[in-house]
């Protein structure tokens, strides 16, 4: 029964999208912290071989996905700002769609993978029209800039001083969450 029990655990874990990184022998994320060999060991237990062989499967495919150099990178600091072919590469993919709401999620998902100096924000944010849109999106990059004391230079983006006077509370909502030990704003 408890075997039972420990494989839904792992096969729950394998599913999930998790930031987290591998180090060393273990898998690490703020929540869990898996011992890569006792998963392992536990996978070859199972008789059921279909199982087994997914179970397999998908551990190693998690490890592949956490690779070493993520971890290495994790553990040098902070990572660089986005090059300027990467930034290319996103404009690229912001220029293939139309609306500015698909261009947003293209910009937020890039983000999740890049930091960003401020005059590579408004580089980006050229490409997406609309007061709202870019609200969102200034609300969500804030975090992945590396030289936020210039980010009051992007300001001019937004059409109007309400939307300027919310991006400011937003951010200023979102340090001051982060300060009282949250995890960082996506």
């Amino acid at each position: 029964m408890a075997l039972h029990f420990q494989f839904f655990i792992i096969a729950s874990c394998l599913s999930l999208p998790m930031n987290a990184f591998a180090d060393g022998n273990e898998i690490i994320d703020s929540n869990i912290r898996l011992d890569v060999d006792a998963l392992k060991k536990l996978t070859q237990r199972v008789p059921d071989t279909m199982v087994r062989q997914q179970l397999a499967s998908g551990l190693e495919s998690l490890l592949n996905r956490y690779s070493q150099s993520e971890c290495d990178a994790k553990a040098r600091g902070p990572r660089r700002p986005a090059t300027q072919s990467e930034i290319i590469q996103i404009e690229n993919s912001m220029r293939s769609i139309k609306s500015s709401a698909s261009k947003r999620t293209v910009l937020l998902l890039a983000a999740q993978d890049h930091l960003f100096m401020t005059h590579q924000v408004r580089q980006l944010m050229a490409l997406i029209t609309g007061d709202a849109h870019r609200l969102a999106s200034l609300e969500s990059l804030y975090f992945r800039v590396v030289d936020r004391k210039n980010f009051h230079t992007l300001l001019g983006l937004l059409s109007t001083s309400d939307s300027q006077t919310q991006l400011l509370e937003s951010i200023k909502a979102k340090t001051a969450a982060q300060q009282d030990g949250e995890s960082e704003p996506r």
